[in-house]
């Protein structure tokens, strides 16, 4: 089951401090009211940039929409049952805009390590083997995979 870009910034919320300053791209307006006060245009340097990949490959080079500011860490979000294919790639076609750690999709939760993408979270009711059918590199699998656990955004729970 693929999650929405609400469901996504209920999971990235859950990981980020009360205080912490987040740039988030403007492709990913719909996270904004989900993370709540944590998005800003402030004169501050942010601790983490979200950004929407175009492409992504396993060392973390990420091409994106918009560039971010620089910050300590980037989050690229990729909608793999939207997007069309060709978003997690072997090689990026075109040069970085970003070096990015995790990975955060429709499907999973990904992170950058040395021997390449590495799968920690999955969505409820996928498998790894969907997960990789969407992808162009082979994806690692974590010995400590979870199934990712994302409670609705509080829009959903009003209308519930």
């Amino acid at each position: 089951m693929s999650l929405t870009p609400e469901e996504l910034a209920v999971r990235i919320r859950a990981d980020l401090p009360l205080s912490a300053e987040v740039w988030l791209a403007p492709e990913l307006a719909a996270m904004r009211a989900t993370l709540g006060g944590h998005t800003g245009e402030s004169g501050s340097d942010p601790q983490l940039a979200i950004v929407a990949a175009k492409q992504l490959a396993p060392n973390g080079d990420t091409v994106t929409y918009s560039a971010p500011p620089p910050c300590r860490d980037v989050i690229a979000v990729v909608m793999l049952e939207q997007d069309p294919p060709g978003a997690i790639v072997a090689r990026c076609a075109g040069p970085a805009t970003v070096k990015t750690r995790r990975v955060l999709c429709d499907l999973g939760l990904l992170e950058v390590a040395e021997e390449g993408l590495v799968v920690v979270e999955l969505a409820a009711g996928t498998s790894a083997a969907q997960l990789q059918r969407r992808v162009e590199p082979t994806l690692l699998i974590s010995p400590a995979l979870q199934q990712m656990v994302v409670a609705k955004p509080k829009e959903q729970l009003a209308n519930s």
